[in-house]
C-alpha cells in the first residue's frame, strides 16, 4: 500500500479550505496556527460543512516576511522543500570562480557547506577567499542571486608618528659693550715748558 496524503486544514479568516498535500512535499512539520503558503489544483467543493473546497497542493511551504531570511547552507540542502523559491541571504567564501559573458558562476563555502551561486553580471574584483554576501532566490541546490556584495575588511590605519617637540633654545641675550674711555697721558713740549695733554684713545 502506498503512502496516504496529508490533509491540511486552512483558514484564511475569511473560510476554510482542505489541502491534500502528497507525502514527498510533506516534509517539513507544521503547528497549529502557523502560517503557510499553498499552491496546486482547487478540485472544488468538498462536501464538508464550514469549508470552502479541497486543493491538490504541488507546494506547501512556511509564510515568510518579504525580505531575504539569513540561513546556513546546511539549513538550505537539509530543507531544501522549504526554502525552493524563497528569498534568502548567506554569507560565506568564495571557493571558485568561473566567469563567462554576463554572468558569473561562483561556489561558496560558509562553513557548514558548499553552494552553486549564478550571478547575472561579471564580478572582475572578485577574488578566491573574498567574503561575500549573497541575496537571492533559492532553488534546488543553486542560488540564483541578485545581489553579490564583497566584503572588504577595512585597512587598519597606522598610528602617525607623533611630532616630536624639540625645545627652542632661548635667545643668548647680546651685550652691547660700550667702548671704554682711557687718559692716555701724552708728554708734549711747548716753548720749553713740559706739560701733559689729555687725549681721548678708542679700544
Amino acid at each position: 500500500m502506498g503512502e496516504v496524503a496529508a490533509i491540511l486544514m486552512l483558514d484564511d479568516k475569511t473560510g476554510k479550505i482542505l489541502v491534500s498535500v502528497e507525502p514527498l512535499l510533506f516534509k517539513e512539520p507544521f503547528l497549529k496556527g502557523q502560517k503557510v503558503v499553498v499552491t496546486g489544483l482547487y478540485a472544488g467543493n468538498a462536501n464538508l460543512p464550514d469549508v470552502k473546497g479541497l486543493v491538490y497542493a504541488d507546494r506547501v511551504y512556511p509564510y515568510m516576511e518579504l525580505g531575504y531570511r539569513a540561513v546556513t547552507i546546511k539549513e538550505l540542502q537539509d530543507h531544501s522543500l522549504l526554502y525552493f523559491q524563497s528569498p534568502v541571504c548567506i554569507e560565506g567564501n568564495a571557493t571558485q570562480i568561473v566567469l563567462s559573458a554576463g554572468k558569473t558562476d561562483l561556489k561558496v563555502d560558509d562553513g557548514t557547506g558548499t553552494i552553486d551561486v549564478l550571478y547575472r553580471e561579471e564580478l572582475d574584483d572578485l577574488k578566491i577567499d573574498d567574503r561575500v554576501i549573497i541575496e537571492g532566490e533559492f532553488q534546488r541546490n543553486t542560488i540564483y542571486a541578485f545581489t553579490v556584495t564583497p566584503e572588504h575588511p577595512e585597512p587598519t590605519p597606522s598610528p602617525s608618528p607623533s611630532p616630536s617637540l624639540s625645545p627652542t633654545p632661548a635667545p643668548t641675550p647680546t651685550v652691547s659693550t660700550t667702548p671704554g674711555t682711557t687718559f692716555t697721558p701724552v708728554p708734549m713740549e711747548e716753548e720749553g715748558l713740559p706739560f701733559i695733554y689729555l687725549g681721548l684713545a678708542k679700544k
